[in-house]
């Protein structure tokens, strides 16, 4: 077999790995619309500052599958009612389950990020960067929390989606959490597997079978 053969046929066995290793599983969806689409919704709930003592949050639930997260995707909309500004930051957070409703002890954090929400609002994907176990039958939060304090007025707002309000909760100041009833934030959860898959399996077996039959015809 030439060389040139054998690099072509390894890069593509490689390829196929890779594509396979990364295939997704929607975990949790309410709504349908991609990454960078525009959205809205005459529902939202405004997280409105991060001061200590007078923090909101928006949270919703979903139950773990034994895979890895992915990705988490959702809609927001900034709004300052000057103008003078057009855009914010989010934190999100994604954590476990205390008694539930989120717990916010450190050990708790799955994986946080931090995000711009813009005026013109739209949804926005998340990519996990760590990729942590979401335990089966586990129930895991997505969280919103306002990454400034400015301008006054101004505020960060999840969009709802169409659908009823099963895992939603908000806290607003210190009132503690609180159940909503009315529609529930835009939230896609995906995963990703957490072992090889069965293709991946075979791909690896045949590429195995593959470069000890070249071996052979070389040594012969």
């Amino acid at each position: 077999m030439p060389k040139a053969v054998l690099f072509i046929t390894i890069a593509a066995f490689l390829s196929c790995i890779r594509i396979a290793q990364s295939a997704t599983t929607t975990l949790y969806q309410n709504f349908t619309d991609a990454v960078g689409a525009p959205y809205f919704n005459s529902t939202r709930y405004d997280v409105t500052t991060n001061q200590p003592g007078g923090n909101d949050y928006v949270a919703v639930s979903f139950v773990g599958n034994g895979l890895r997260l992915a990705e988490i995707d959702f809609a927001a909309v900034y709004f300052d009612p000057s103008f003078a500004t057009t855009s914010g930051f989010v934190n999100m957070f994604v954590e476990s389950d205390s008694g539930g409703f989120p717990n916010f002890s450190p050990s708790a954090f799955v994986e946080a990020w931090t995000t711009p929400v813009t005026q013109n609002g739209g949804v926005i994907g998340l990519t996990s960067t760590s990729t942590p176990l979401l335990t089966l039958g586990t129930t895991y939060w997505v969280v919103m929390q306002r990454n400034q304090s400015f301008p006054p007025g101004s505020s960060e707002s999840w969009y709802a989606n169409a659908s009823g309000a099963t895992g939603l909760a908000i806290y607003v100041d210190t009132g503690g959490w609180t159940s909503r009833t009315t529609a529930t934030p835009t939230l896609r959860v995906l995963t990703t597997s957490a072992v090889p898959e069965p293709a991946t399996w075979m791909l690896m077996a045949a590429g195995t079978v593959l470069l000890t039959g070249f071996q052979r015809l070389r040594k012969s």
